[in-house]
């Protein structure tokens, strides 16, 4: 879809970019010895109200909760997703990340599920490197059914609920190591169902 191919482009786009363009930035007398995200070292972020900001991207398992499958159910992918975000305080923070699901078989056809999420987060810091935070937010999602004749097919989007569990290890000032557990509940032409998944990737702090 042309769509999936757009924002992938423009996250990588704008990852690049960051990655590149941060080591220029300067941090002001004010802004010296400030941690912020668990050591960012500046106030910079993507998101409006938010600072101290970053980009990452993992990949992982993603497992459809296919409800009225009755036969060819693989309920297994592999997924990714890639995500900007900071904090509005010390303990709460936002995050918006575009997610591909990958591909299942499904009744002699397949669907497929991706979408836009915007989650708002709430950390608790376990020791001085490691973090642990909970998602809460909404998906806007766009799915793909294939099917035999006589059987619903097409594609669908709306808005779904979606929330998660992550841990982070801050291996020093810019770069971490983070796990997810994500839960998405996304629209087809025929119902509604639930898909998680469980994804390991970097993040770069501002």
């Amino acid at each position: 879809m042309q769509f999936r191919k757009t924002i992938l482009s423009t996250f990588v786009a704008l990852a690049t970019m960051a990655a590149a363009g941060t080591y220029a930035q300067t941090t002001s007398p004010a802004d010296a010895g400030r941690t912020g995200e668990r050591g960012a070292t500046g106030s910079q972020s993507w998101l409006p109200y938010t600072s101290y900001g970053y980009v990452g991207g993992s990949i992982g398992r993603s497992d459809y909760d296919q409800d009225n499958c009755l036969f060819f159910c693989d309920d297994r992918a592999t997924g990714f997703k890639l995500f900007t975000g900071g904090q509005v305080s010390e303990w709460f923070g936002a995050e918006v990340s575009y997610v591909y699901l990958g591909e299942v078989d499904r009744n002699g056809g397949d669907i497929r599920g991706q979408g836009l999420n915007f989650s708002l987060l709430a950390h608790l810091p376990v020791g001085d490197q490691f973090k642990v935070f909970g998602k809460l937010g909404t998906i806007y999602s766009f799915t793909r059914t294939r099917a035999p004749a006589g059987q619903p097919s097409g594609h669908d989007d709306g808005f779904g609920l979606s929330y998660g569990l992550g841990l982070q290890f801050d291996m020093n000032r810019q770069w971490a190591v983070r796990a997810d557990w994500d839960r998405y509940r996304l629209k087809y032409v025929d119902r509604r169902d639930s898909t998680h998944m469980y994804s390991v990737g970097l993040v770069y702090k501002f």
